[in-house]
C-alpha cells in the first residue's frame, strides 16, 4: 500500500509541512488550495512511502506527472523502486498559465502487482485579491502549564492569500466561556507569509480548549478557524541537582599518554515546566599528581529528563602512571561539584 502526502513550494518558501499540515487529495474538483501568479513557477513535492508489511518485497511502480488546466509540469523521475517501509520525494516543477484558470497537478503511481494511484494537489492563478482559508496549526498539541498560572499557546497562521492581498489582521477569541482569555496578540500578515501567534487563557485544571483564529476586519475576509489544543496543569518546577555518570569505571591509556573519559550528563528533572539547563563543565586540578581534565564540548543544553553525552581528555603534566585516579568536575549550572574513582590501566606504546 502507498502513502502519498504533497507540500507546496513558492518563490522558494516551503509553505506546507508537518507543521502547517497542508496537503493535497484525490478529488481533482477540490477548490485550489494554492493560488499563484499568472506565468509563476513552483514546486510541488510528492512524499511516497510504502506501507507493505516488512517481509513484502520492494515496490516498483512507474511515475507520470499530469498537468491541467493550461498548468505545465515536468516530474523528477519516470520510476521508483521502494522497499518497505521506505519514503522518497518526487520533485515536480510547474508553471502557471497566463490566464486566470484553476488547474491540477496529478502524480499516477502504477504499479505491476497494484492498481495505479492518482494523487492530485488543486492550483488556481490569481490576478486579483482572492481571500483564501489561513493555514492554522499549534505550535504542540498539547501543553504544560503552571497551577498558579495562565497557559501559553503558540499558534502557527500562513496566510495563503492571493499576492495582491492586503495584509490580514489575526487574533484569536475563546470558543468556550468555560474558560478566560487573558490575552492575544494580534498579527498582520501578508499573503505567503507565516506568524506565531501567543495566547494566554486562564483554567482551573486539565482540559481541552476550542479557540477560534479570527480575522479582525469588519467585516471580516476570511472565516474563523477552530483549532483543539490539550492543556495539562502541574506543579512549579522543582530544580533537582544535575548527575555525571561515567561511562566506564575504567580507562586503557597507552605509556606517556591521555587517557579518553567517556562522561554523561544527566537532568533527573521530571516536570516539563522546568527549563533546559545550560550547562558548562570544568575539571578540578589536582595539586598532588597535576592531572588535568579537558573536556570534548563544554558548553551544552540538557532539557528536562534528557541526558548528554560528553568526552574529556585525562592528563598529567608528567606521565600518567597506571592506578586509581579521583576526578572530580563542576557544573556551573549549579556549581555543584561531582567526583567519581577512575581505574588508569597503561598499556605499553612500541616506538620504531
Amino acid at each position: 500500500m502507498l502513502h502519498v502526502n504533497a507540500t507546496v513550494s513558492l518563490y522558494g518558501q516551503h509553505f506546507a509541512d508537518a507543521l502547517l499540515g497542508a496537503s493535497g487529495s484525490n478529488d481533482s474538483s477540490a477548490a485550489p488550495r494554492w493560488l499563484l501568479q499568472p506565468g509563476e513557477n513552483a514546486e510541488v513535492t510528492f512524499y511516497v512511502r510504502n506501507d507493505d508489511s516488512p517481509l513484502c518485497p520492494a515496490l516498483q511502480f512507474g511515475v507520470e506527472l499530469q498537468a491541467t488546466g493550461g498548468w505545465n509540469g515536468s516530474c523528477s523521475t519516470a520510476s521508483l523502486t521502494l522497499a518497505p517501509g521506505v519514503e522518497c520525494r518526487v520533485l515536480a516543477s510547474i508553471v502557471a498559465p497566463l490566464s486566470d484558470t484553476q488547474g491540477t497537478v496529478k502524480l499516477t503511481l502504477s504499479a505491476a502487482r497494484n492498481s495505479s494511484t492518482a494523487f492530485v494537489v488543486p492550483l488556481g492563478v490569481a490576478a486579483s485579491c482572492v481571500p483564501q482559508a489561513p493555514i492554522v496549526a499549534l505550535e504542540s498539541p498539547s501543553t504544560f502549564a503552571n497551577a498558579t498560572a495562565p497557559a501559553q499557546i503558540g499558534i502557527w497562521i500562513t496566510n495563503v492569500d492571493a499576492l495582491q492581498c492586503e495584509p490580514t489582521e489575526w487574533t484569536v477569541r475563546m470558543n468556550d466561556s468555560r474558560y478566560t482569555l487573558v490575552h492575544s496578540s494580534v498579527m498582520s500578515i501578508s499573503p505567503r507569509s507565516t506568524a506565531l501567534l501567543q495566547v494566554e487563557i486562564a483554567l482551573g485544571g486539565d482540559a481541552d480548549v476550542e479557540l477560534a483564529v479570527v480575522d479582525t476586519a469588519a467585516p471580516p475576509k476570511h472565516d474563523a478557524v477552530i483549532v483543539a489544543v490539550h492543556v495539562t496543569k502541574l506543579a512549579p518546577c522543582a530544580r533537582n541537582p544535575l548527575t555525571i555518570e561515567l561511562g566506564s569505571a575504567s580507562v586503557n591509556v597507552e605509556s606517556r599518554s591521555s587517557a579518553l573519559v567517556p562522561l554523561t550528563v544527566v537532568s533527573s528533572d521530571t516536570n516539563p515546566l522546568c527549563p533546559t539547563r545550560h550547562v558548562s563543565l570544568a575539571s578540578q586540578a589536582d595539586a598532588t599528581f597535576q592531572r588535568t581534565m579537558q573536556f570534548t564540548t563544554a558548553m551544552f543544553d540538557v532539557p528536562p529528563g534528557g541526558r548528554v553525552a560528553v568526552a574529556a581528555q585525562l592528563s598529567a603534566q608528567s606521565v600518567l602512571l597506571p592506578g586509581l585516579y579521583n576526578v572530580s568536575f563542576i557544573t556551573g549550572d549549579d556549581g555543584n561539584t561531582h567526583s567519581a574513582l577512575l581505574s588508569v590501566n597503561a598499556r605499553c606504546r612500541i616506538i620504531f
